[in-house]
């Protein structure tokens, strides 16, 4: 929807003219002409986390860098994470932002590094342990502080940025 939201004023503007980033059959997003198209890989670790940008025609990576989990503020463990996140939803939400707000801004750094627009970004890879992955999409975490452990989720996930958080392309 985001994508046939903007494709009249895109047209436009690029005299009827532009790049579609196609994953499947679903157009991610479109641009001029030409448009560099880039992935994010992201490590999202306990105290730090990982970030790079690549150019996916060229699998070239264009610019890294690295920086603290904001959600450190929180402790430096998963467990103390989990126990602020099983006080209430709004705890819940607050260490996701975190996080979102965390990978918004190393991506614009990134983009920036590379002289790219976040726009440009249509495909991403986010990887972390059990409890951030859980917290950064989330997902319930209260059994992930009990025994016996379980995950809701044990396998990887594809979603769409727009529905964590992720300021890059609409349909990435």
């Amino acid at each position: 929807l985001a994508v046939e939201q903007s494709l009249s004023s895109a047209l436009r503007s690029h005299a009827w003219r532009v790049s579609a980033a196609l994953r499947g059959d679903e157009i991610v997003a479109l641009g001029a002409p030409g448009t560099a198209w880039l992935g994010l890989a992201v490590d999202i670790g306990t105290t730090k986390i990982a970030g790079y940008l690549v150019d996916l025609a060229t699998g070239r990576t264009l610019a890294s860098k690295g920086m603290m989990n904001p959600q450190i503020s929180y402790g430096e463990d998963v467990v103390t994470r989990i126990v602020a996140a099983n006080r209430s939803p709004d705890e819940a939400a607050h260490l996701q932002r975190l996080l979102t707000d965390g990978l918004n801004q190393l991506t614009a750094d990134l983009c920036a590094e590379a002289g790219a627009s976040p726009q440009t970004v249509v495909e991403a890879v986010v990887v972390g342990n059990t409890a951030i992955h859980h917290l950064f999409l989330r997902l319930p975490v209260r059994q992930l502080g009990q025994l016996p452990y379980v995950p809701a989720v044990r396998a990887a996930l594809d979603v769409k940025a727009r529905d964590v958080g992720l300021a890059i392309a609409p349909g990435a």
